[in-house]
């Protein structure tokens, strides 16, 4: 078994053990208003910096704008 073998394993292995049931607990903040966990990452962010520019927010992400304000647009047309 070569090293990317092992190294896989162990992540395999990590994932199996510790960070399978995480995706639920991540979520959680965000299920109540029915929003993705992407969504309240990035309204999260506007609340504790209201004013930060969209462009900021995609720069800190490595997407586009036009890929942050599809994040926004749902929970803003609710």
């Amino acid at each position: 078994m070569n090293d990317n073998e092992k190294l896989l394993d162990k992540a395999i292995d990590l994932y199996l053990t510790g960070l399978k049931g995480l995706d639920s607990f991540i979520s959680e903040p965000s299920a109540e208003y029915s929003l993705s966990f992407e969504q309240y990452l990035i309204l999260k962010k506007i609340v504790h910096n209201p004013k930060i520019k969209l462009m900021d927010i995609a720069d800190e992400r490595g997407v586009t704008r036009s890929a942050i304000s599809r994040q926004l647009r749902p929970p803003l047309e609710s």
